[in-house]
């Protein structure tokens, strides 16, 4: 039996992607934030219909090599994109504290909407 480890996010890029360069090898490195919405129905209603709420997610994503140059030339804030990718967690102690964190390793990326076209 294999494993999966696959996921799919659509959100808005939440800054300019610079590139950056490993230390060791100087492999190209970019790393951003995909603000990702969500809607859910509340209790309440208004004038008959149901009310929503909605929840902003936070996505780290980062990208190597030439995805990363890629990305940096390409995309801008607030540009829509969909990353596909895998999940890659990081457990960091501090003291007798444990933090488990996550984050998107990207493979492949497409523009949805430019961030003119968001608004």
């Amino acid at each position: 039996m294999h494993n999966i480890n696959q996921i799919i996010v659509e959100g808005n890029v939440s800054c300019n992607p610079t590139l950056r360069y490993t230390l060791a090898g100087n492999k190209p490195v970019t790393n951003f934030y995909l603000y990702v919405d969500s809607k859910y129905k509340t209790k309440n209603f208004l004038d008959g219909k149901p009310v929503y709420n909605k929840n902003t997610s936070k996505i780290p994503v980062v990208a190597w090599a030439g995805k990363a140059e890629f990305i940096t030339n390409t995309f801008s804030k607030g540009d829509k994109v969909r990353v596909l990718g895998y999940l890659k967690t990081k457990e960091t102690t501090c003291g007798e504290k444990t933090v488990l964190t996550f984050e998107v390793i990207a493979k492949d990326i497409y523009l949805i909407t430019r961030a003119q076209d968001n608004a």
